[in-house]
């Protein structure tokens, strides 16, 4: 279902080409979508970027290596904000994530760019218009990158923790059983080697975490690589370390990528505003220091960068802060 909302799309012309790819999936989508392109010989620039800006809903960023050192974009988007237009972030490159954007999920388009289209209109489509000035029953905005933490959940971490582990300890237990009962007819443990699909061959070719994660995002968990392609995503993430999730008065400093929803089934794409669960696999919004998961001290020189994978290993809270033991790549 196309997006009744009017997008304005800010980029870096180095990414033209990116950007009219873009533009023409969204506009195969039915969105609305205004880029400076458009604008006619003769007209004034400035007027008429501020006149698309003040008659879109949506400030669409295109985040790359290009676009977040750009002036000309910062100044659009510090007049989108003054606006109160919807901020919808989406990321084409591994780049470090500005100050100003940190609050914003984005889109990452850097796995499976159809999935992206399509997640970013579902996004669009739910998000409303804030109305500077206006009461509090009206105003209202996008899904919050804060993380609704229970005040009983901080006190009594423990408890919870005991709870979960000894259910997790409950499901292992019948999973042992049933494989110690078992003819040895069971499903063939699929190895690493090279098959029939393309998609597949790729990805063991380029031991790449993201070219691993594109493959999941396109055949799902029911794929009978699944498996072999989370094994390879943890081989690619040996070293292990604690970095602060999120404050519950301060931003959220990781998205999701590949995570378990509330009803137990895989998700893809940006957070469902939870807290991480083990085995998640998240990417860094911006640089996050690494600190030891023994001493708990900070590593140095040691940073999960902006567009970085980890997997997530525990989750803990510290002094009121989310805490996640992660594996992440050599650095």
């Amino acid at each position: 279902m196309a997006t009744k909302k009017k997008i304005f799309i800010s980029y870096s012309r180095a990414d033209l080409d990116y950007i009219a790819t873009l533009v023409d999936a969204l506009r195969e989508k039915g969105a609305d979508v205004w880029f400076d392109k458009n604008i006619r010989t003769g007209e004034q620039w400035d007027n008429t970027l501020e006149e698309q800006i003040k008659a879109a809903d949506v400030f669409l960023i295109v985040m790359s290596k290009t676009s977040v050192a750009s002036n000309n974009v910062k100044d659009e988007m510090s007049y989108a904000k003054s606006l109160g237009k919807i901020i919808s972030p989406i990321l084409i490159e591994p780049c470090e994530v500005p100050m100003r954007l940190a609050r914003h999920q984005y889109v990452d388009f850097t796995q499976d760019f159809d999935w992206a289209v399509n997640k970013l209109m579902e996004d669009l489509d739910a998000a409303e218009v804030q109305i500077p000035g206006a009461t509090p029953n009206q105003k209202t905005t996008s899904k919050s990158s804060r993380i609704p933490i229970s005040p009983a959940f901080i006190k009594k971490p423990k408890v919870i923790w005991y709870i979960l582990s000894g259910a997790i300890g409950i499901i292992l237990l019948f999973v042992l059983i049933d494989q110690c009962s078992g003819d040895g007819t069971g499903e063939t443990e699929v190895s690493l080697e090279q098959s029939e699909n393309p998609d597949w061959n790729k990805a063991l070719n380029s031991e790449s975490v993201d070219t691993y994660l594109g493959y999941i995002y396109k055949y799902g968990d029911e794929d009978p690589y699944y498996e072999a392609a989370q094994d390879s995503i943890n081989a690619l993430m040996p070293n292990e370390g604690l970095v602060t999730f999120a404050q519950p008065i301060g931003d959220v400093h990781f998205t999701k990528n590949l995570y378990t929803g509330m009803d137990g089934t895989m998700q893809y794409g940006q957070s469902d505003g939870e807290l991480p669960k083990k085995g998640d696999i998240l990417s860094a919004i911006n640089a996050v220091q690494v600190y030891d998961v023994d001493d708990k001290q900070a590593i140095y020189d040691k940073y999960i960068l902006a567009g970085e994978k980890v997997r997530v290993l525990a989750v803990d809270i510290y002094e009121d802060s989310v805490w996640i033991t992660i594996a992440y790549q050599e650095m």
